[in-house]
């Protein structure tokens, strides 16, 4: 299921988000995208994600990510859980994932 900024912003209570697994956040306006996993809940992980993406000086995020989400804003990104898995499968589900659909932003 895909979800935007608003979406994530006002759903209080939905079961999906409260798993783990691996993700795809997308800039819909010039269609990169890139693919993580997270062993804590998808609505955690994408609360990081977006802090980090604010902070222009967060080394651990590309700096092309980083570029992308100030040049475009929030509202311009979308997040995607492509796998609920367990922390046992999720190094494999997220490498499968990357090498499907070669995101342009998992690559520096």
């Amino acid at each position: 299921m895909k979800y935007t900024i608003a979406d994530l912003q006002t759903i209080q209570e939905c079961p999906e988000l409260q798993q783990k697994g691996v993700f795809i956040v997308r800039c819909q306006t010039t269609g990169d995208a890139y693919i993580g996993g997270t062993q804590r809940s998808f609505r955690l992980s994408w609360k990081e994600f977006r802090k980090q993406m604010r902070s222009s000086y967060n080394k651990r995020i590309s700096r092309r990510i980083r570029d992308l989400w100030q040049a475009h804003g929030d509202r311009a990104f979308e997040f995607e859980i492509l796998e609920v898995t367990d922390s046992e499968s999720l190094a494999q589900a997220n490498a499968h994932y990357i090498e499907l659909y070669q995101p342009s932003l998992n690559h520096s």
